[in-house]
């Protein structure tokens, strides 16, 4: 599929970071654990990456890093590659290793 398959089919809006259904205006993607995923030609795809490929023609080689932490946040400027040690390092990983957030941003 080419940028061009996507536009014909989404519309990407700057502002709000969303996708949209061009034929009815509706929102196109649907919450898939912490990421937005959207379904074309019966695939499922992050729209994060789909996001990607709209605007700058080609699919990510590496992972999409949301620079605020927010996998939901699509805004084009919250995205960016990164690798999967850049990427992980931007996140919160406390919890998946048992630790627990507690005032001022510390944990236990």
């Amino acid at each position: 599929m080419t940028p061009k398959d996507w536009h014909d089919k989404f519309y990407y809006d700057t502002e709000d970071g969303d996708l949209y259904y061009r034929s009815t205006g509706r929102i196109a993607t649907c919450i898939q654990r912490t990421y937005y995923g959207v379904f074309f030609n019966g695939r499922m795809y992050m729209a994060h990456r789909v996001i990607w490929f709209m605007t700058y023609g080609f699919w990510p080689e590496c992972e999409i890093d949301h620079i605020d932490g927010n996998g939901r946040n699509n805004r084009l400027e919250n995205l960016r590659e990164a690798t999967k040690s850049q990427n992980r390092a931007n996140g919160n990983w406390g919890e998946d290793r048992g630790l627990t957030q507690i005032h001022n941003g510390k944990y236990r």
